[in-house]
């Protein structure tokens, strides 16, 4: 080989090198850019687990508060009917003893 071939297959090689270094520093910037991405995901994931979270927890706490008001009125119901029942009874024991007693209660509520 002469020194013109050895020098044309230099000027080849260098220039195959000086592409590839070319591609590796581009191959470098975007698996860069695509670590930056998962990062910013990675992130954004923690934080939509974080907010998941606090959602379930919070709806947790309106669950149970909804269970408690129900109790509640339901307990209300409860004691509204017993007054009911204990009320319609004292008046029909007061309307007896009027009658008893022959007693207008219209007359005795006027007074």
């Amino acid at each position: 080989m002469t020194k013109a071939e050895l020098d044309s297959k230099l000027a080849l090689s260098e220039m195959a090198r000086t592409r590839l270094e070319a591609e590796l520093e581009e191959a470098r910037a975007e698996l860069s850019q695509l670590s930056d991405d998962y990062i910013s995901l990675a992130h954004r994931c923690e934080d939509a687990i974080g907010a998941g979270e606090n959602l379930t927890a919070r709806a947790n706490a309106l669950w149970r508060e909804n269970q408690e008001q129900a109790r509640q009125i339901a307990q209300l119901q409860s004691n509204l009917s017993t007054f009911r029942d204990r009320f319609k009874a004292r008046v029909s024991e007061m309307s007896m003893e009027a009658r008893f007693w022959q007693l207008d209660i219209a007359e005795l509520l006027a007074k």
